[in-house]
């Protein structure tokens, strides 16, 4: 493989970047006032005028597939088949975890061996100086989520949305988001919210936990 191009959008910013032979050519960040549906393919296409490539010369694509935001990761996934699929590139799945333990690969060993007993995401905050104080859980029975996304793939006509794949997307909460909360849960710093109920009332109900933490 020689021309590679990276779609990143399962963060709060997406980005997008370009590599040849192993080496980093370019990177450009997702525009953070709009959607990543909206953004990201302007920003394929800018990166690739900037090194005078053309679609059908990418050799392979190389998209982030989570764990992170559900829509964020639909969005570039999609994006990255339909273009491996017309362009004829291989396409390839990258762990967003494994990727961002890649940045710190020089201290891997001592990495792992500090690590243990704590997620790989923890200690990726502690190196880089940071730490979760809070995280805000919103609590819905299953019954009520099942519930709200059949209402949505109704009023949306969404023919993706179906009881198998609202099943799956709970499972992969259960199995990868859950455990982070478990983790943090442990620690005392997480604090449920009740996410029954309109949307004002759910909305004043986080308000007044987020005032109550500041």
């Amino acid at each position: 493989m020689t021309k590679l191009l990276a779609i990143e959008t399962t963060g709060l910013q997406g980005s997008v970047a370009c590599a040849d032979k192993g080496e980093l050519l370019a990177c450009e960040l997702l525009r953070p006032d709009q959607r990543s549906a909206q953004s990201l393919v302007p920003a394929i296409d800018k990166i690739l005028k900037s090194q005078g490539w053309s679609p059908t010369d990418l050799n392979g694509i190389a998209v982030a597939i989570g764990p992170g935001s559900f829509t964020g990761l639909r969005v570039g996934v999609a994006t990255g088949k339909v273009l491996a699929w017309a362009c004829g590139a291989a396409l390839y799945g990258v762990d967003s975890l494994e990727a961002a333990a890649w940045t710190i690969a020089a201290d891997l060993p001592d990495f792992l061996q500090n690590s243990a007993g704590n997620p790989l995401y923890a200690e990726i905050l502690k190196r880089e100086g940071m730490e979760l104080s809070c995280l805000l859980n919103m609590d819905v029975p299953r019954e009520e989520l099942i519930k709200r996304m059949m209402h949505r793939a109704q009023v949306e006509n969404r023919a993706d949305d179906t009881p198998e794949v609202f099943e799956n997307r709970l499972k992969e909460y259960e199995e990868k988001t859950f455990p982070v909360m478990e983790h943090y849960q442990n620690q005392g710093k997480v604090m449920s919210i009740s996410g029954v109920g309109s949307i004002e009332e759910i909305f004043v109900r986080l308000a007044e936990k987020i005032d109550s933490l500041l």
